[in-house]
């Protein structure tokens, strides 16, 4: 009985128990919330690739009274479930770069300890995660935490927009420098690609680095440092990886050539890898500018001033960026052909006074430079003026003499054969006409260091005209012929006065007769060409010519030229060589028999051929010998010859002998031979 007491005890005990336990647990349940449930919130994180990550989820244990349950737990990232055990976890963080999963539940979970973590991050971890428990029929939800992947951005890269900004973009660096013309505005870009949250971009020149202006007058992003300009700084979506930015910083500054060689970079620093320093991104700045171009002339004379024929040198030099040119050169605005250095070498003449002579140094853009030469020259007559004046007594005549020179020439006018200076201007007038005043006037123009020049004038009295005697012409048959009528006329007879007759009829031009006209100073010369002469045209021409104040007219033969026969000039060719080939052969005979022998103090020796005096500087028609006469006196009067030969520096004297074919000459004191010569034949001495 005892023992069914105890027992009844012991279960009632149990009972009240369970009913408290459960009565409490229903209470309990009633008051559970995602506060109470979930000790320990997983926060939001910002974590860099490849590092590790933990999202923390702590949770009461219960264990459901109905159904002895406990809490069951499940991570979900954006809205998708990936497990809620170890197993699902580490199922859900497995893919083929890792032999491991990179996802789990390394804590108890019996104690509730659901830390959710993540190794290796990559960018596809990214999104809201969300601790879930269920128990008894409820979903408690833990705060969403936020994982952010932080990923570095590319190393920087700089960008030039050509042409102010409105060009093509050129990438620049270290090896290409930013190229800008002096003046001109330079934009650059420096732009970090494929980041997360993206790169913070900072400029530096010549190593300081480039702060904005802090006065709040100042335009939004100005800066100050090197020289003056503005920065700007945006991101953008990545083009090829939506979930990166691009980050790009604007640099825009006005430059001249002062500016150049600077160097420009740009830094990059990404959010969470300030350990890890990316290159930085930089190059030097190439301001070009024209050439600057002087330009020299060698030899160097004052103000340029040089003679005529002078050979000069111009050259040019200049600097500029880029340094290498192409050269042209101009003169007097034409281009010089085949010119490509920067000098030119020539020789001066009179046309090139007053000369301009440009050179043009091309690189990026053109310089230029420029000079005028001045050159010296004697006096020279313009080819249009007038050389005959023609008059009548008591008229007026102005003549003009103009000439060109530098410097400019002074005039002389006088009379041929005078010396009075009539004028010295460039005109000359003579009034009121008399007889005296008509004939040939001399112009002569003087400029210093040259040698005058003169020309004749004329002032012709007005007369009727004169044919000029030409009587006969011969033509051959078949031949052209040309029949001249010189006319001396002033004034010159008018178009229309001058005709040509055959046998008393006019000739008109046709395809057999043509008529030109040659004139000359107080003249014309009147020509009929005939194409080809007939039997026909053989006979008497009429030239007649008329002027104001008379006319005249000559006849003038064209006369039949007879061929002369082949035979003939064969016959006679052949004559003539025969004749020249025996005189040869008799010259030669004569010359060996008396050029044979030479005496020698009376002996007759013989001697190969005779040496001739002009061997020796002495011209044998020096020697003057009177003929032998034998009545004449014992010697003859001496005759003083002269060598040429300068080894001889005294005279000697031939005389003759009477009564003896020998003559004897005196030769210096240093020879000790007389010579002696034949008088009836040449002289054979020799003049030693």
């Amino acid at each position: 009985m005892f023992q069914i007491m105890y027992l009844y005890r012991i279960l009632s005990t149990i009972v009240w128990i369970i009913i408290i336990n459960f009565h409490y647990i229903t209470c309990q349940s009633d008051y559970l919330t995602s506060t109470n449930l979930i000790q320990l919130h997983p926060e939001s994180q910002s974590v860099t690739l490849n590092s590790t990550v933990r999202l923390q989820c702590r949770v009461r244990m219960l264990i459901d009274p109905d159904t002895g349950a406990g809490v069951q737990v499940y991570w979900s990232k954006n809205d998708f479930g990936i497990g809620g055990n170890r197993e699902d976890i580490q199922e859900y963080g497995r893919n083929s770069r890792y032999d491991y999963s990179r996802y789990d539940l390394p804590y108890n979970l019996k104690e509730g300890q659901y830390d959710l973590q993540i190794m290796n991050v990559e960018l596809s971890d990214e999104g809201s995660y969300v601790c879930q428990v269920n128990f008894m029929r409820q979903q408690y939800l833990s705060q969403t935490a936020v994982l952010t992947v932080q990923v570095p951005s590319e190393a920087p890269q700089l960008v030039q927009i050509t042409n102010e900004g409105k060009g093509q973009r050129i990438d620049i660096g270290p090896s290409r420098p930013a190229v800008v013309d002096d003046g001109s505005i330079m934009l650059l870009e420096c732009i970090a690609r494929h980041g997360k949250p993206g790169a913070l971009l900072t400029w530096f020149i010549d190593g300081v680095q480039v702060k904005l202006e802090s006065n709040p007058d100042s335009t939004p992003g100005s800066f100050i440092s090197g020289f003056s300009g503005n920065l700007t700084f945006q991101l953008e979506a990545s083009a090829k990886i939506p979930r990166l930015v691009d980050a790009t910083s604007s640099m825009r500054a006005h430059l001249n050539k002062l500016h150049h060689g600077k160097l420009v970079e740009c830094r990059a620093e990404n959010t969470g890898y300030e350990m890890h320093t990316l290159r930085p991104a930089q190059t030097k700045i190439e301001v070009h500018y024209a050439p600057v171009v002087s330009i020299q002339v060698r030899p160097s004379r004052p103000d340029n001033q040089f003679m005529e024929h002078d050979i000069i040198t111009v050259e040019c030099t200049a600097h500029g960026r880029p340094d290498s040119f192409f050269w042209e050169w101009y003169v007097n605005g034409r281009q010089v052909e085949n010119i490509a250095e920067s000098w030119y070498r020539l020789r001066l003449t009179r046309e090139l006074h007053q000369s301009v002579f440009r050179c043009i140094a091309i690189s990026n853009k053109k310089g230029v430079a420029e000079t005028t030469i001045k050159v010296k020259f004697g006096p020279q007559f313009h080819q249009a003026s007038a050389l005959l004046f023609t008059a009548s007594p008591g008229e007026d005549v102005l003549m003009d003499c103009p000439a060109i020179g530098n410097p400019t020439p002074h005039i002389e006018w006088r009379r041929e054969g005078g010396r009075e200076v009539l004028s010295r201007s460039v005109s000359l007038k003579r009034e009121n006409l008399k007889e005296e005043d008509f004939g040939t006037y001399i112009c002569t123009a003087f400029v210093p260091e040259f040698p005058p020049v003169s020309k004749q004038m004329y002032i012709a009295k007005r007369k009727p005209p004169r044919i000029q005697p030409n009587p006969i012409v011969h033509a051959y048959l078949g031949q052209p012929a040309r029949l001249r009528c010189t006319v001396n006329s002033v004034p010159l007879p008018p178009s229309g006065q001058t005709h040509w007759y055959f046998n008393g009829n006019p000739i008109q031009p046709d395809s057999h007769h043509k008529f030109e006209q040659e004139e000359f100073i107080g003249g014309v010369v009147l020509v009929l060409h005939i194409a080809h002469v007939m039997m026909s045209d053989f006979g008497q021409y009429n030239c007649s010519v008329k002027n104001g104040y008379g006319s005249d007219w000559k006849l003038i033969r064209l006369s039949h030229q007879e061929d002369i026969p082949i035979q003939f000039i064969i016959g006679a060719a052949v004559t003539i060589g025969i004749l020249l080939i025996v005189g040869l052969i008799l010259l030669c005979i004569c010359r060996q028999r008396v050029c044979g022998f030479r005496y020698n103090k009376g002996n007759r020796t013989k001697q190969p051929s005779r040496s001739s005096l002009q061997d020796y500087g002495v011209v044998n028609s020096d020697f003057i010998t009177r003929a032998y006469t034998p009545n004449m006196h014992y010697r003859q009067d001496p005759y003083q010859c002269y060598s040429n030969n300068p080894s001889l520096n005294k005279s000697f004297t031939r005389y003759a002998f009477d009564g003896t074919d020998q003559g004897s000459m005196r030769i210096p004191k240093d020879q000790s031979e007389n010579c002696f010569y034949e008088t009836s034949k040449e002289d054979m001495c020799t003049n030693t």
